[in-house]
């Protein structure tokens, strides 16, 4: 019977998740500090190269590639694969792309819209032998691959700072990193100070590199600070913000922040558009092409248009203002994970850079020595090549007599036996002299590059610059401090229109511009008719009240326009029971006096009934009564009026009544209980007035007039039964209140 081993399941699963996110952050996720590249990056690369798809040779299907990597390298899925090996092959993705593509690869307005690997073709991009040339057993790290039949770099022998010039992102267990791109003459810069002046400060450095550098150009808007900070800390938020050019009646957008698609933005702006929330625009094209990726077009409604308004609300609601997050995490030189900022990673890479070096100097100087060897033993061959003949042809073991007559290694004997007699015969003492003499120069130079510190960064500061003149560019994202966009509030950015907001009686909705809009133009449905005309702003909420006490807020700059037929009510919110003839359209400050039909009543605003839930908000807490007024009151209102269906009034100051954002309220005015059950008494109208009105109660065709000298005649306080009208009177059917 087997034996096995058996662990607690805690202890298990603990040793289990070790292992997995030790894999990930390792072998999938997070980059090297050598050659910046993440495993299935470097797998594409060496594949490539095997496969000799140089920058100058012919390129082969994608699909050839994505086989060879996953077949000899990387054991997991081809989409994935030929994704990262798309990535690298972007222009609006990479800084400086790895791959060279043909064919359909993407494009900045849709990255994702490249074609599959069987359609396309690859080869390396000519910067590529920065990170391939020196490649070989003796310079770098070499590891089986998954099934153990083949070798394969573990780091490429770059010599530039690839983790920096193109970046990278990704998301470990516990961990991510979100390295940006820099420009290459830059970082070429701040390698050949910091070679030059060990000792540079961060301040020296960023006299050169003064921050990321993004494919996809537009402009960084950080403070000298801000980026100072995040170069010495590796961590922080680059602000992004695109290029726009303004022309007397057009927004020319020409670049646009890393990682933004074109058709985003343009998605974003129309959604502006269609909210009303951008009327200065009248149109927006898209006239992008191959010599201008990026080139929309925004049409301005007029010349006189107060563009900064409308670039403020652009930058703050769209990607065209946009944070990136940064998080240089990486793999150090001695395989963990790390975070710094850029000085110690520029210095770290530096130090693998002349280990590398100094690798390379020693396979070179090997193989001269061992070449200075064999041309030793030749020009002997040359001096007594007759003897030599004499030696192989006649003797039984040739080598061993070579090596005796001629004090030879065993090297130079099998070296001379290999070389075919014609060959022999053709050696000239000055070839070999030539040679030998290019060869013991070439050993001086690789020996005092090994011995001097000081000459190895001399050679590798001609590196870089070499390399820099042949791969760099300019700057493509400039640094402009800015201030960033405050986000623009919704009601700052609604068009302020006057409306005549229209309510049929089967529950549609619409508004003309204007408040002197003619209802007479108005056509309705079969059946249906003017319910309710409301006056208003288009920047105002409207706001319905149902007969449970609920208050439904309406988008008025979104209600259709009232040429039409308009909207059905539910289309902006769904009423749990019917709705009342009690509307509002005012100022979110405006304050509103509510009360209900038993004479409670509260005072609150328009910003506090109002409810972006389509389901609405309970404000009045009713218990079996019903609205009586909705009402907004003006700041110079002192005293409010309650008359019911009694005939009695009563006159109360305005502070009487208590502030409520929701609620029953207090009682306003006295209804005996059984009068309301018996429906012969409830409040019926409501009205706030200053003390120098006269209030006007009309009882059909007669009016009964209270002149400010009489107020205290009906005046009392809160909750009380109030006086009763003369006889005539009491059957109010409207009031007014007349200034005097």
């Amino acid at each position: 019977m087997q034996n096995f081993e058996q662990l607690q399941i805690e202890e298990y699963t603990k040793q289990a998740y070790h292992s997995y996110a030790t894999y990930v952050i390792l072998d999938r996720a997070i980059p090297r500090i050598e050659d910046g590249l993440k495993p299935v990056q470097r797998r594409i690369l060496y594949a490539m190269s095997e496969l000799g798809l140089k920058a100058t040779s012919k390129p082969k299907k994608s699909a050839r590639t994505v086989g060879d990597v996953l077949g000899k390298f990387h054991p997991h899925g081809d989409s994935a694969c030929y994704e990262a090996m798309v990535l690298m092959a972007q222009s609006f993705s990479y800084r400086y792309p790895l791959v060279l593509g043909q064919g359909n690869w993407g494009s900045i307005d849709d990255p994702k819209s490249f074609a599959a690997m069987r359609y396309t073709e690859a080869n390396l991009t000519a910067y590529t032998e920065v990170l391939l040339s020196n490649l070989n057993q003796h310079t770098t790290e070499w590891g089986p691959n998954f099934d153990g039949s083949l070798k394969e770099p573990l780091i490429l022998p770059t010599r530039l700072p690839n983790l920096l010039l193109n970046g990278t992102s990704g998301i470990a267990v516990g961990m991510a990193t979100d390295i940006p791109p820099h420009n290459m003459k830059e970082i070429g810069d701040a390698c050949i100070s910091l070679l030059r002046k060990p000792s540079s400060s961060l301040e020296d450095i960023l006299a050169v590199l003064p921050g990321p550098d993004y494919p996809t150009g537009a402009e960084i808007i950080n403070s000298s600070q801000e980026l100072k900070q995040i170069a010495a800390t590796g961590q922080g938020q680059i602000r992004q913000r695109a290029v726009i050019k303004e022309s007397p009646d057009q927004l020319i957008i020409t670049e646009l922040p890393y990682q933004t698609t074109s058709s985003k933005i343009i998605k974003q702006i129309a959604d502006l558009m269609l909210a009303k929330r951008l009327q200065s625009i009248k149109n927006i094209r898209d006239e992008s092409d191959e010599e201008n990726p990026v080139m929309i077009v925004l049409t301005l409604r007029s010349s006189r248009v107060p563009k900064a308004e409308v670039l403020t609300l652009l930058f703050s609601e769209t990607d065209l203002e946009k944070t990136h997050k940064i998080n240089i995490n990486y793999i150090n030189t001695n395989r963990k994970p790390t975070t710094s900022g850029i000085l110690p990673l520029l210095q770290n890479w530096l130090i693998f850079r002349e280990n590398t070096l100094i690798k390379q100097l020693k396979h070179r100087l090997d193989i001269v020595l061992a070449r200075l060897h064999i041309l030793e033993g030749l020009l002997i061959i040359f001096a007594n090549i007759d003897k030599v003949i004499q030696i192989i042809r006649y003797h039984d073991d040739p080598k061993e007599e070579l090596i005796s007559a001629f004090s030879l290694s065993e090297e130079q004997a099998t070296a001379i036996l290999e070389t075919k007699l014609k060959q022999l015969a053709k050696l000239q003492e000055d070839l070999l002299l030539e040679e030998q003499s290019g060869l013991l120069s070439e050993k001086d130079k690789l020996s005092a590059l090994l011995e001097s510190s000081a000459k190895r960064k001399t050679h590798m500061i001609s590196e870089i610059k070499a390399d820099v003149k042949k791969y760099g560019d300019d700057r493509r994202t400039r640094i402009v401090e800015r201030q960033s966009s405050v986000k623009v509030s919704l009601k700052e950015t609604l068009p302020k229109e006057p409306l005549s907001i229209i309510i049929s009686s089967k529950g549609w909705i619409r508004a003309g511009k204007s408040h002197d809009f003619d209802t007479n133009q108005l056509v309705f449905k079969s059946g249906d008719k003017l319910s309710a005309l409301l006056k208003g702003y288009s920047h105002w909420p409207t706001i319905l009240f149902d007969e449970q006490g609920c208050a439904y807020t309406l988008p008025t700059h979104q209600l259709p326009s009232a040429r039409g037929q308009g909207d059905p009510i539910s289309k902006y919110v769904t009423p749990s029971s019917r709705l009342t003839q009690h509307t509002l359209n005012a100022h979110p400050d405006q304050s509103v006096l509510i009360t209900s039909s038993t004479g409670y009543g509260f005072i609150s605003s328009i910003e506090q009934i109002s409810s972006r839930n389509k389901a609405g908000k309970k404000v009045v807490s009713l218990g079996g009564a019903s609205l009586c007024s909705v009402n907004t009151i003006s700041n110079e209102a002192t005293h409010i009026a309650l008359i019911s269906t009694q005939g009695r009034i009563l006159i109360i100051t305005k502070s009487d009544i208590p502030a409520l954002s929701k609620g029953k309220g207090n009682k306003l005015l006295q209804i005996h209980k059984k009068d309301f059950e018996a429906n012969t008494d409830k409040l019926a109208f409501v009205i706030a007035f200053t003390d120098q009105c006269a209030l006007v109660l009309h009882a059909g065709k007669r009016f009964f007039k209270v002149p400010p000298s009489e107020h205290s005649t009906y005046a009392g306080t809160r909750g009380q039964r109030g006086s009763q009208l003369p006889r005539g009177f009491r059957h109010v059917s409207r009031v007014e209140a007349l200034q005097q």
